[in-house]
């Protein structure tokens, strides 16, 4: 025998060794897989813990781009209050009524936490997990945030309103101007996106841009916040997290974005401290800045707590509005009848040559129940923003573990036929009460409830109610074709937002 077939004897020998010993390592992998996953059905059922689909470990058993339609149609096998598990994190979801106010309502304090995401928070601010109030857990500094956002956005010592919608009326002109420019169809996203950014950032900084290629700056933070929102489009990173490799090459160029955008804004809160005074209150900055010289914050604010939170408002909240409306015009090209009697009940309470305003507003009920009707059908934030358990405890008779996640499913909630008669169907009336005053029912919750409620519900509603009185009152809204039916089609991004897939309309301006 030869020296070759000894060496391929003895390569033969090793590959049969190498394959036992793979063999005997996947045979062992596969015992453990089933221990574990066999522990933990054991142990779930031991606990008590809400019952749910079968989790493949390391993978979990939902798929976040229709997490909003896979999660509500779960409620139907396992009931209004059941357990999922998303890349290893136990998620607990509440889909009815009474779960909710369980949970955020009578039990508050119990599911006041926010989990921990860092990456989403490295996007949106810097600073630690409690400085900013979005991801922050829920204290005594929090309850002092949570009182100065109300104060200044809904009747407090320092409210703006007067103000905030004189910037607002200002805004809208200059939105129907481009859409009087429009011969085209176009997308109406494209507009209203940085036109209630710009509104954010007159309302936060007294900043009012051009919103043209001439201003950079505006252009600057436009683009870092649409690179933002494109980063997080397919994946929430911190239920999916990248390797540390491809986060890096996907996360650099937005963090550093986001690091320019935010010194540059810090740049106008330093300008704001400079030129500040208190008799004569410019902005949502120089409330902060009164507020905390008043010593209402009870000296619980550092100067990083004050610029994470304007930082967080500068940066979330004009979006979701944003989508909102584009939700509403896309239905109003859909369902052109409801449209008429919005226009109508405007040129009777307002009158053709004036322009809407919020002193109008409780007479306009069913403009007010259609834009009610909106935030129902298309439920722009479908799940609130993620609870977590404080400690352990208990919710509807289940044990519930300390940190577990709570995601209360508002798309559930606004489509429950235990709730809504026809949910389906588009119908203002439904909150309308003897066809003349505006009627909210419980089950209707675009903004959540609680000591966690949205605090930016007030300056989204009159946004709004501004924006779409103005355009309507105005223009005609088409289909971009004329030809009906018109449909709409919606997507989530990174689990909370569901916005409408690109469409096109035209506006035609009303005869006076």
């Amino acid at each position: 025998m030869s020296a070759t077939d000894d060496n391929s004897l003895t390569f033969l020998r090793i590959t049969d060794t190498t394959w036992e010993n793979v063999e005997m390592s996947l045979w062992f992998s596969m015992v453990i897989i089933l221990a574990v996953t066999l522990f933990i059905l054991w142990r779930r059922k031991d606990d008590n813990y809400p019952p749910g689909p079968f989790n493949w470990p390391l993978i979990g058993n939902i798929q976040l781009n229709k997490a909003h339609l896979q999660l509500t149609n779960l409620k139907n096998k396992y009931g209004d209050i059941y357990s999922v598990t998303i890349s290893r994190k136990n998620i607990v979801v509440l889909c009815s009524l009474d779960s909710i106010l369980e949970c955020l309502h009578y039990n508050g304090d119990a599911f006041a936490n926010r989990p921990s995401c860092p990456v989403l928070r490295s996007l949106y601010k810097s600073g630690d997990k409690n400085e900013g109030f979005i991801t922050a857990d829920y204290d005594d500094k929090l309850e002092q945030k949570r009182d100065f956002l109300q104060d200044c956005m809904v009747d407090g010592t320092y409210c703006l309103e007067y103000d905030t919608e004189m910037k607002i009326g200002s805004e809208v002109q200059d939105v129907l101007q481009k859409f009087i420019r429009e011969k085209a169809p176009f997308n109406p996203f494209n507009l209203l996106y940085p036109s209630f950014l710009n509104v954010t950032l007159s309302i936060i900084f007294s900043q009012w841009h051009r919103n043209d290629e001439k201003d950079t700056n505006f252009q600057e933070i436009l683009k870092s916040l649409t690179l933002r929102a494109k980063c997080l489009k397919q994946t929430f990173p911190d239920i999916f997290p990248l390797p540390s490799f491809l986060e890096n090459l996907r996360f650099k160029q937005i963090k550093e974005r986001m690091r320019l955008q935010h010194e540059y804004q810090r740049k106008l809160i330093n300008f704001h401290k400079d030129t500040f005074n208190p008799c004569v209150l410019r902005d949502l900055t120089d409330q902060l800045l009164v507020y905390v010289e008043n010593g209402d914050d009870k000296g619980l604010f550092a100067s990083s707590d004050m610029e994470n939170i304007l930082l967080e408002i500068s940066g979330s909240g004009f979006e979701s509005t944003a989508v909102c409306l584009t939700w509403l015009l896309g239905y109003m090209a859909m369902y052109p009848s409801i449209q008429s009697q919005v226009q109508e009940e405007l040129d009777k309470v307002v009158g053709r040559e004036n322009n809407p305003s919020l002193a109008e507003q409780p007479k306009l009920p069913y403009t007010l129940a259609t834009i009610c009707e909106a935030h129902r059908m298309a439920s722009v934030m479908p799940f609130l923003y993620p609870h977590q358990a404080v400690k352990n405890t208990v919710l509807q008779g289940y044990d519930i573990p300390k940190d577990t996640w709570i995601l209360c499913n508002v798309w559930s909630l606004h489509y429950d036929t235990r709730y809504w008669k026809n949910p389906k169907k588009f119908d203002p009336t439904r909150f309308l009460k003897d066809e003349k005053t505006i009627s909210i029912p419980d089950c209707f919750l675009p903004f959540g409830i609680g000591v966690r409620e949205c605090p930016g519900e007030s300056l989204a509603t009159l946004n709004l109610f501004l924006y779409f009185t103005h355009i309507l009152h105005r223009m005609n809204i088409r289909p971009a074709d004329n030809k009906m039916p018109f449909h709409m089609e919606g997507e989530l991004e990174y689990l909370l937002l569901h916005k409408p897939k690109p469409f096109r309309i035209r506006a035609i301006r009303r005869n006076n």
